[in-house]
C-alpha cells in the first residue's frame, strides 16, 4: 500500500517550487534576462551577444559586459525603430560587416550591433521619444544584472547573492623583528 504524502512533504515540495520561481529572478519567465512590455530579452541572448562582440569586433580596447549588452538589448527595438523612421535603419549585412571576425553571429548579437550603430544616427527628439516610450512600458530585470535606470539608461546596483560572501582580504606578510630585540 502506497502511503499518501505527508504534510511535511508537501510543504517541501512546494517551498522548492517557490524556490524555483524565485531563482529564475523574472517572475514566471526561466531564463529571463529583462523583461519589457511583455518582450523578453534571454539571459542566454545576452550571454551570447556579449561574448560574441568581444570576438567579433577587431580592436575592442574595452570588453563589452552582459550589462551593457543588456541595456541595449532593452533599448533595441525603440532605437532601430527611431533611426528607420528617420531614414537611417541599419541592416544586418551592415552590422556583419562591423563584425569581420565572427562568420556567423547570433540575431542578438546582430540586434546589439544594429543598435549601436542606429544610435549615433538619433537626433535629441528621437532620444527624447525613446525616453518617453521607455517610462510607459513594464520593465523588469533579472537582479543578477541590477535594476534599469530609464532616465539614465543604464543599470544600477548589480545584485550580489546573499550566500556569495566577500573574501577576506589577508594581511600583509609582517617582516620578523631583528634579532636581539
Amino acid at each position: 500500500m502506497k502511503a499518501l504524502p505527508t504534510a511535511r512533504a508537501t510543504v517541501a515540495a512546494a517551498l522548492a517550487l517557490g524556490a524555483a520561481l524565485a531563482l529564475s529572478a523574472c517572475g514566471a519567465q526561466p531564463g529571463a534576462a529583462a523583461i519589457v512590455g511583455g518582450r523578453v530579452i534571454s539571459d542566454h541572448d545576452v550571454q551570447t551577444a556579449a561574448t560574441e562582440t568581444n570576438r567579433g569586433i577587431p580592436g575592442m580596447n574595452t570588453k563589452l559586459t552582459s550589462a551593457d549588452t543588456l541595456v541595449s538589448l532593452i533599448l533595441a527595438p525603440y532605437v532601430l525603430e527611431a533611426a528607420r523612421n528617420g531614414g537611417h535603419g541599419i541592416s544586418d549585412s551592415q552590422a556583419r560587416s562591423v563584425l569581420s571576425k565572427l562568420p556567423n553571429p547570433s540575431d542578438a548579437t546582430l540586434e546589439f550591433v544594429r543598435t549601436q550603430l542606429a544610435i549615433q544616427s538619433l537626433t535629441q527628439a528621437d532620444q527624447q521619444s525613446i525616453l518617453d516610450k521607455l517610462g510607459r512600458q513594464k520593465i523588469t530585470v533579472n537582479p543578477r544584472y541590477g535594476t534599469f535606470d530609464p532616465a539614465r539608461l543604464r543599470l544600477n546596483g548589480q545584485a550580489e547573492p546573499n550566500w556569495i560572501k566577500p573574501e577576506a582580504t589577508p594581511a600583509p606578510p609582517q617582516a620578523p623583528a631583528p634579532a636581539g630585540q
